[in-house]
């Protein structure tokens, strides 16, 4: 079998507080309450060894754009748990530790993002796990 695809560079921004984790849950995982909490309990547990977790979304399916939130946001957000962290060397000690590393199978990468995609997506009602 071929190998598998390799995991992009981590590009640490030591500016920003918000990452994403990507390939962490599957469509099949948001449908299920239970499934989806246990995950976003992990990935909170995980990143709180490098620091302060201020806030933690996961989108479920359905969520959708508001007057707020454009739908580029909720794009975005598709499959990827978001992470706030109370500083900027939290964050990017979290990603460095949480980038390449497999979860369920999967290979989760990290990404920086600004406060303000985290503030939008934490004003969409009732769609975070």
């Amino acid at each position: 079998p071929p190998p598998p695809p390799a995991v992009r560079p981590l590009h640490v921004d030591a500016s920003k507080r918000v990452i994403s984790l990507s390939s962490m849950v599957t469509d099949v995982e948001l449908e299920d309450d239970a499934e989806c909490a246990d995950i976003v309990d992990d990935a909170k547990t995980e990143a709180a060894k490098h620091g302060t977790v201020d806030g933690i979304i996961l989108l479920r399916k359905g969520a959708q754009p508001t007057a707020e939130v454009p739908a580029e946001a909720v794009a975005a957000a598709d499959k990827k748990i978001f992470l706030m962290f109370a500083s900027p060397e939290a964050a990017a000690a979290s990603a460095r530790n949480l980038h390449g590393k497999k979860f369920d199978g999967r290979t989760v990468e990290a990404e920086f993002h600004d406060d303000a995609l985290f503030d939008q997506l934490r004003a969409l009602p009732h769609h975070t796990c």
